[in-house]
């Protein structure tokens, strides 16, 4: 059973949902998909079955036989038929948004999802319970301790012997700015791997991590605030579970595995809130990603991660928040330059200067990887200097004049240079 106090509908509201900066990636394409059959079956559903549990297990699953292509028929009606129900979150009753509200006025909180899933998936005949516990969604902040109170539930299904987890709710949508619905299918909730889904579900009952060494309550708190989008592209963590974190001199520095085809940026918070103006740079060398921050004093920090894969036009999306307590006597370390968007859609990575203060003085070393360009030039004043080229590296020693500077690249075949970084010279 959930946990249906006050209390506990009043942590749905805030749990339940995915977040409001939660985007979800694509569906996965129909060629080549698995559960392209199980997915058109679930969204092609006549009206005429979908008023009872029985009549649409047995429409669901019925041509079926495979225990995971059930369970994504399920999976997949419920997230295109049943929108989350944000008043009944919002407010205190705990019976709404339930299993008979899911079913006949489409609408529900995560204990209805959970409770529906479960429901049809064991008239399908599949064996699968409701999972309770806490889940990492909307306003969830990185380092929050884990309240004693459940307020999320998901399900875990057994396919082909074997336990998996799912979690409907996600799987079906977010929340807008104005904590309104919004429909959107991610993939990532349905049959995610245990060592994945322990980033942001963390069971009452510590076995159905489905993992060989649990999770203890505090070290779930201290992992980072991984979106699904951050799975979606393929960016990882060390076997830990955490980015290799680095605070010394007034900077702090992540490490972590990024693929080729994406591409990030970050930003910096004091108190999870605050951003600090050019508080932060990312850097990469192949598929090592580091981040930088420039800390401003001892205190609690986010450090917020931005991705998206490198042909995507669009703009970046939340993937992970990481975060940085920076201890007593910890300096303030200066800005980094102002970074422009074509720093990240070129996949550049700065290597010197990383102060984006400079004096204008004698000759500064500029030393950047610029992927794939054919030219990179510093300007100053009303001078332009050309990096010399080698193996992939831009470098000189250049003349600076007080007044911005700016670092600028062009890509070959094309006639403009796009501005990359800027500088402050004084």
């Amino acid at each position: 059973m959930i946990h249906r106090s006050a209390v506990g509908a009043i942590l749905l509201a805030a749990a339940c949902l995915a977040g409001i900066s939660r985007v979800a990636p694509a569906p996965r394409a129909a060629g080549g998909d698995p559960y392209a059959e199980a997915d058109r079956r679930a969204l092609a559903a006549p009206a005429e079955v979908e008023s009872s549990v029985e009549a649409l297990a047995a429409y669901l699953t019925g041509p079926f036989a495979a225990d995971d292509l059930k369970a994504r028929a399920i999976f997949r009606w419920i997230a295109d038929r049943v929108a989350y129900d944000t008043e009944a979150a919002a407010g205190e009753d705990p019976s709404a948004g339930g299993v008979a509200s899911a079913l006949k006025d489409r609408k529900a909180v995560c204990f209805g999802y959970a409770g529906l899933f479960q429901e049809l998936a064991r008239t399908a005949g599949l064996e699968v319970v409701v999972v309770e516990g806490f889940g990492k969604g909307y306003h969830y902040e990185v380092g929050t301790p884990v309240p004693e109170v459940p307020n999320h539930a998901w399900n875990a299904v057994k396919i082909g012997g074997a336990w998996r987890l799912l979690d409907c709710t996600w799987g079906a949508g977010r929340a807008d700015e104005g904590f309104r619905f919004v429909k959107h299918l991610d993939d990532h909730y349905f049959l995610t791997p245990p060592e994945t889904f322990i980033f942001d579900h963390l069971p009452a009952d510590p076995r159905w991590q489905l993992l060989e060494t649990p999770v203890t309550r505090q070290a779930f708190a201290e992992m980072p605030f991984l979106q699904s989008t951050f799975f979606a592209l393929g960016l990882s963590l060390p076997a830990d579970r955490r980015p290799v974190l680095d605070v010394a001199g007034g900077r702090a520095e992540i490490s972590l595995a990024c693929p080729a085809s994406a591409v990030a940026a970050a930003k910096l918070l004091k108190d999870g809130k605050i951003p600090v103006e050019d508080g932060s740079l990312v850097r990469r060398d192949g598929e090592r990603l580091t981040v930088l921050a420039a800390l401003q004093g001892p205190g609690r920090y986010v450090l917020r991660l931005l991705a998206k894969a490198a042909a995507d036009p669009g703009d970046l999306v939340w993937a992970a928040d990481f975060l940085v307590t920076a201890p007593a006597g910890t300096g303030t370390a200066g800005p980094f330059p102002f970074v422009f968007k074509e720093y990240v859609d070129y996949g550049a990575s700065l290597e010197e200067p990383l102060e984006g203060r400079l004096e204008a003085r004698g000759r500064t070393r500029f030393r950047i990887r610029v992927p794939g360009a054919s030219e990179v030039v510093v300007s100053s004043g009303k001078h332009w200097r050309e990096l010399k080229a080698s193996g992939g590296v831009f470098e000189e020693r250049v003349p600076l004049e007080p007044g911005p500077v700016k670092v600028g690249a062009r890509l070959p075949g094309e006639t403009r240079y796009v501005v990359l970084l800027r500088y402050d010279a004084r």
